[in-house]
């Protein structure tokens, strides 16, 4: 089992992982807001050395191209910090999309995923850097466009060839069904997928469906109270506890904004491991549970 990330391919992580955050993003060619820029170097180093302090190890940026990866960005912070980051490839959603994806195959597509994969981005200095991850591949709402299902292919095609795991935006609808059942037409092992923003859409049945076809699913906007409360939040997992999905919860942040950031005064990368952790196991969940959502299953489930 090896997880892969910028500078090395390690198996015996240790610390916290979160599998779904944006170090560098940039939503404004779609939203013109300005808070939903990340861009600053500084900014991000600040930032992530709050979740270093808790012990965090592996922060995956989830982040693909067209919503302004940031290749030699991540290579400069790993270097400057001692977290493993695992970069993403693919396509986001529609409105962010490139013209390519309108003229090019899901075959021709997957071929641009599999190489960032395999044989990586070459930097300005001539250094190579990987994915290590399909992702975030996305829907707008409910409806799966035309273009979004030639993305979901590709990913799927990308997986099959390389193991790589595919993590997928499916916010505040059960779209994730949609998702899962494009991506299951391929030869694509359930644990292979994780269905993120799963607890923008707090519905047990929609949650258990998920899982009982093999899935991750992802309770990744924690802290963002705008979509959900984290009571609620605590409520739904504790009852996918109990029913017995425990290995196949994974917890994140989303942080996305500048307001998510504690610079511009948000609850920043490490809320998680905090404010969350004592909320939640005060409300009854067992600390190694926690532990295992935050650091085995977020390994077992992005390794490759």
């Amino acid at each position: 089992m090896t997880l892969h990330t910028l500078f090395s391919e390690v198996t015996g992580v240790s610390g916290y992982v979160l599998p779904h955050e944006h170090i560098f993003c940039d939503f404004t060619s779609v939203t013109g807001d300005l808070d939903h820029l990340l861009n600053d170097k500084v900014v991000a180093l600040r930032e992530l050395s709050s979740f270093e302090k808790i012990g965090g190890s592996v922060i995956v940026d989830i982040t693909p191209p067209d919503l302004g990866r940031q290749p030699k960005l991540l290579a400069e912070i790993a270097l400057k910090t001692k977290l493993k980051i695992v970069m993403s490839t693919g396509w986001y959603r529609k409105a962010f999309y490139p013209p390519e994806i309108d003229v090019m195959s899901s075959s021709q597509l997957a071929r641009m995923i599999i190489t960032e994969l395999t044989q990586g981005i070459e930097l300005e200095n001539g250094e190579i850097i990987k994915a290590g991850l399909i992702g975030e591949i996305g829907v707008d709402r409910d409806v799966i466009s035309a273009q979004e299902e030639r993305v979901l292919r590709a990913a799927a095609i990308a997986s099959c060839e390389t193991g790589a795991p595919i993590s997928t935006h499916s916010s505040m609808y059960p779209v994730g069904i949609k998702q899962l059942e494009i991506l299951k037409e391929y030869p694509i092992s359930s644990n292979k997928i994780i269905i993120g923003h799963a607890d923008t859409y707090l519905d047990q049945d929609y949650h258990r469906e998920l899982l009982d076809a093999g899935c991750y699913i992802q309770f990744d906007t924690i802290g963002r109270n705008h979509m959900n409360s984290d009571v609620d939040r605590i409520n739904s997992i504790l009852n996918l506890v109990a029913l017995g999905y425990q290995d196949q919860i994974l917890l994140s942040t989303d942080r996305c904004f500048r307001s998510d950031l504690k610079t511009f005064g948000g609850f920043g990368y490490d809320y998680l491991f905090i404010t969350f952790k004592e909320l939640i196991t005060n409300a009854g969940l067992p600390g190694e549970i926690f532990e295992n959502f935050t650091k085995r299953n977020a390994v077992t489930a992005l390794s490759w």
